[in-house]
């Protein structure tokens, strides 16, 4: 139905969301637990590097210094998640 579709698409957008203004962490980046929080996957998600660098992509288009919504700190933790979590792919 029309209504299901709409709680469903409401559902996505929010969770879209939530990925993109995440908190950044006081303390940094320094595990692979905290990488995965600041790439918007749960701590039990095992990503594929697919997954990783699609998620890094959207994240940094949106978050880089240079951009309208840009910020710097955001963009740091994401290339420290990156780091952390290259390593072990």
């Amino acid at each position: 139905s029309q209504d299901r579709a709409m709680t469903e698409e409401i559902e996505r957008l929010r969770t879209i969301v939530s990925v993109l203004s995440f908190k950044p962490l006081s303390s940094g980046v320094h595990n692979r637990m905290d990488a995965l929080h600041v790439l918007g996957f749960a701590p039990s998600n095992r990503p594929s590097r697919d997954e990783i660098r699609t998620r890094f992509r959207a994240l940094a288009a949106v978050h880089h210094p240079d951009g309208r919504f840009g910020n710097h700190q955001r963009m740091s933790q994401l290339n420290a998640a990156m780091e952390i979590l290259g390593r072990g792919l």
